[in-house]
């Protein structure tokens, strides 16, 4: 049976659940959790994502997000994608390392978003030896109570601000309102519930016809793989990002090289080129685009310099993308 598109939207909210393989860990050492964090935080620039709160349990995860792109199906494949290549790099194995598909629910964000944040700022409690939420170290909680530093990729001003715009006086009350678990939260939220939506009936009603929409469209799944920019930005902005002609991307000097797999890559993952047009413009065969592809999903695991170049190049790509429209 085939599996259903998934339900993406702009300004979609999610909360974003992924477990291990047979519920095994998917974290097993502190720079585990780290590596997922500096993943994780670098999806706003990436992909717009924006981010609420999250919790890192030893075998699955949890994420509460907005899509204004309505991206969410290749921002989740990044992520994970990236962090199974590290975790069976470093723990020499091989296969799958999250069970199927991360699970999706589409949330009401007026109505269900701060409920959703405290399921998901709950989760350490089943910790035995946890005393205080407070104290879980990978968790947006101690950040949002400023029991640790906050970081600038996430969003922590829409949900204090549905109980106080006073700064401190939010603070409490959210510490107050984790305290005030209600009943049926942990049905609703979890893992276990597959209902693909939380809201109200005029919510829901209003997902499904944006749904059957789609699946209407003469591609099934063309309202949500729509390219994101095109070729001729990814050119300009690399040109401009390297400080070289737009002409040179084209040409065989191996002072380019670099330059032009970047390119390659980001037309790849960000256009709707097939490997055929991108490989005809850049002069090299089909089989070399996907090759390149897969050969720098792997390098930007440990390659720093290389990721942040990428990252800098989508950011500034998607920021005029967003704010410039499509040309």
């Amino acid at each position: 049976m085939s599996r259903q598109p998934r339900i993406q939207f702009e300004d979609a909210v999610y909360h974003i659940m992924a477990r291990g393989v047979e519920q095994r860990p998917i974290f097993w050492e502190k720079d585990d959790y780290q590596k997922f964090l500096e993943l994780l935080s670098e999806l706003p620039a990436r992909f717009k994502l924006i981010i609420y709160c999250y919790v890192l349990m030893t075998n699955h995860y949890h994420l509460l997000v907005e899509t204004p792109l309505a991206n969410i199906g290749i921002t989740m494949h990044h992520l994970a994608g990236i962090y199974a290549s590290f975790f069976n790099r470093k723990y020499s194995r091989v296969g799958h390392l999250f069970q199927a598909r991360f699970r999706s629910k589409i949330i009401d964000k007026d109505e269900y978003l701060l409920n959703a944040s405290r399921y998901i700022h709950l989760n350490p409690l089943d910790i035995e030896d946890l005393s205080n939420l407070e104290d879980y170290e990978w968790s947006s909680y101690p950040q949002y109570i400023y029991k640790k530093p906050r970081v600038t990729w996430l969003n922590y001003e829409w949900i204090l601000g549905q109980l106080s715009n006073n700064s401190a006086q939010a603070i409490q009350m959210y510490k107050d309102f984790l305290k005030e678990k209600i009943e049926g939260d942990e049905g609703l939220y979890s893992y276990e519930n597959l209902s693909p939506i939380i809201g109200n009936s005029e919510f829901a009603d209003t997902v499904i016809k944006t749904k059957i929409r789609s699946n209407r469209s003469e591609t099934e799944e063309i309202e949500y793989n729509k390219p994101i920019v095109t070729f001729e930005k990814i050119l300009q902005h690399a040109a401009i990002e390297f400080a070289i002609d737009e002409n040179d991307l084209r040409s065989k000097n191996s002072e380019y090289k670099l330059i032009r797999k970047l390119c390659v890559y980001l037309a790849r993952c960000y256009t709707d080129m097939s490997n055929d047009c991108i490989g005809q413009y850049f002069g090299i065969k089909r089989a070399a685009v996907s090759a390149i592809k897969r050969r720098l999903d792997k390098q930007i695991i440990y390659d720093n310099y290389l990721r942040m170049t990428l990252n800098k190049l989508i950011n500034d790509i998607m920021n005029n993308a967003h704010e410039g429209g499509q040309e």
